[in-house]
């Protein structure tokens, strides 16, 4: 499924492709000869312990972890095809909040970011934040706790743009997103949204285990 949700324009000589309509956005995607690939988005390997998830490293240059999830800063931005604004745009991002994962930096603040259809483009620093925000995968439940039986506040549609206030893992090593999009808080499974920064969790908690299990009795 393509979730073209920030109404992407490759600028160039464009035929229109049609896209799934999101929260009433502009649906077309236009391109000229062959797109990326689109696939299936997967937010992180979240049944996969530990030591399996992808890589992580400390970037020397904005001192984040690699990759990690963003979002775009406002309603408005460009990303080209290389690290420079010499470089040709590929996509304009027209959604505030929108959630995008770092792959890579450089040292003069470029960010190679990857969408949840799997293309990947350059954007500057200045347009991403750090503050996280989610993106709903598919239709899912917003409940009271952590809890499959815990009471239901509400539903996120498909598409729908929530703010992460927290992200934490169950007894049972699920992972749980705290939302807000202002009317609806609550937790929502982690594994029904794109954006949340699990990979990170999973390692802090699997560390933690690890002390606690080398503490001295």
């Amino acid at each position: 499924m393509n979730f073209g949700v920030h109404a992407r324009c490759l600028i160039a000589i464009v035929s229109v492709a049609s896209m799934l309509m999101l929260s009433g956005l502009a649906p077309t995607k236009a391109s000229s000869g062959p797109t990326a690939p689109t696939r299936k988005p997967d937010p992180y390997p979240l049944l996969r312990p530990a030591s399996e998830l992808p890589p992580t490293r400390i970037s020397p240059w904005s001192g984040y972890a690699v990759p990690r999830f963003v979002s775009f800063k406002g309603d408005f931005a460009n990303c080209r095809i290389g690290p420079s604004r010499a470089h040709p745009v590929r996509y304009e991002f027209r959604r505030k909040g929108l959630p995008v994962m770092v792959v890579a930096e450089t040292i003069d603040k470029w960010r190679k970011i990857r969408d949840v259809n799997g293309d990947e483009c350059w954007a500057f620093h200045t347009t991403l934040t750090e503050r996280n925000h989610a993106l709903a995968l598919r239709q899912t439940r917003v409940l009271a706790r952590r809890d499959e039986g815990s009471f239901l506040r509400g539903r996120l549609e498909e598409g729908a743009l929530v703010r992460i206030s927290r992200v934490a893992e169950d007894d049972a090593g699920r992972f749980w997103v705290h939302v807000n999009n202002g009317a609806l808080r609550g937790w929502t499974p982690a594994i029904d949204l794109w954006g949340a920064n699990i990979a990170s969790e999973r390692r802090r908690n699997a560390l933690v285990t690890s002390a606690i299990a080398a503490a001295p009795n």
